[in-house]
């Protein structure tokens, strides 16, 4: 994706984050994950607007991961999952981020961005809600075939 034209807006502590993130889900360390939650939000203080919806999204995605880990449908999780969600979404749709430099690296992080937060949407029973964050996946990337089989399968079931 690195292109002389393109620039990351992403600090590299939100990219070393969302790896800590990433290894502590595969080796379903709650713990860890835990622990990688604190830390980050520490560090989003601190952060970039695009740095704290990488930071936020990773969050968001550690509620989902600890939710698995724990084999449990704990409404306290979801919730902190659609928050951490929407304080991405609220970073990551900010103006100073529409720059066409930042353009590959913005609408990949907006792609999985919406097509996670309508999954869960979805899961809690939020059904127009859901379709309309995948909607918003297809008018970036008409082809996403997540968020068309997502979409799909919502109105099968709507």
């Amino acid at each position: 994706m690195e292109h002389k034209d393109y620039c990351n807006p992403f600090s590299e502590i939100s990219e070393k984050l969302a790896i800590e993130f990433d290894t502590a889900a595969s080796n379903s360390d709650a713990d860890l994950i835990i622990n990688t939650i604190e830390k980050a939000l520490s560090v989003a203080k601190s952060e970039s607007t695009a740095s704290k919806a990488r930071i936020f999204y990773s969050i968001g995605t550690a509620y989902g991961d600890l939710q698995s880990i724990n084999s449990s449908v704990d409404d306290g999780f979801v919730k902190k999952q659609l928050y951490y969600f929407r304080k991405s979404i609220k970073f990551i749709e900010a103006e100073e981020l529409s720059k066409p430099e930042y353009l590959p690296y913005v609408m990949t992080q907006k792609i999985t961005l919406y097509t996670n937060y309508a999954n869960v949407l979805d899961g809690c029973g939020r059904k127009i809600a859901a379709i309309e964050q995948l909607k918003k996946v297809l008018l970036l990337r008409d082809n996403f075939d997540m968020a068309l089989g997502n979409l799909g399968r919502m109105y099968q079931h709507y």
